[in-house]
């Protein structure tokens, strides 16, 4: 058991970090970028759901990696939307943790060429509504819900959620 232990953790260290390179490349060719990040997030994920029980540290480390490279403010828009979709690949609560609790979607609102993949993370924690109903305002709750939203979001993306309560409130219920 021990010998195998030792050469998972060899193979998991040769694998890692092309793939995270990959990932956190804030210069991959425009046309095959998008295409080559989520198949290097798909690989991580398939790396920890293989893993992780033998490697209890494996996905935590990931995370915080992926996170100081979301959250690092000289990084790149193409480094940030790698870590976004890396976190993605980890799971839900590697997303919470990037995009709610360390403020990630906050600070990517301005950032045009991450907004898609700041959705769809948005979207593994809560799926939008298939009839959506927007937020009253006038409603204090929903009022609330609002000032919330672009507390934890960010004016970009609150501006999103609003359109669907039952999305926010979903969101919201993550945080």
């Amino acid at each position: 058991m021990v010998a195998d232990t030792t050469i998972l953790f060899t193979q998991l260290h040769q694998i890692l970090p092309p793939v995270l390179s990959v990932l956190l490349h804030s210069s991959l060719p425009p046309m095959h970028s998008d295409h080559l990040r989520k198949s290097a997030a798909s690989a991580l994920a398939r790396i920890l759901t293989q893993h992780s029980v033998t490697y209890p540290s494996l996905a935590p480390r990931i995370m915080k990696t992926l996170l100081l490279a979301l959250l690092a403010p000289e990084r790149g828009p193409g480094t940030r939307l790698g870590a976004l979709r890396g976190l993605i690949g980890v799971g839900k609560e590697a997303v919470r943790k990037g995009i709610l609790d360390a403020g990630g979607a906050k600070a990517l609102g301005a950032e045009p060429g991450v907004r898609g993949a700041v959705i769809e993370a948005l979207e593994v924690l809560h799926p939008p509504s298939e009839r959506p109903v927007p937020l009253d305002l006038a409603d204090p709750d929903d009022a609330r819900i609002a000032e919330r939203l672009r507390e934890i979001l960010g004016d970009f993306f609150a501006e999103r959620l609003m359109g669907d309560t039952a999305w926010a409130q979903g969101v919201l219920a993550e945080s």
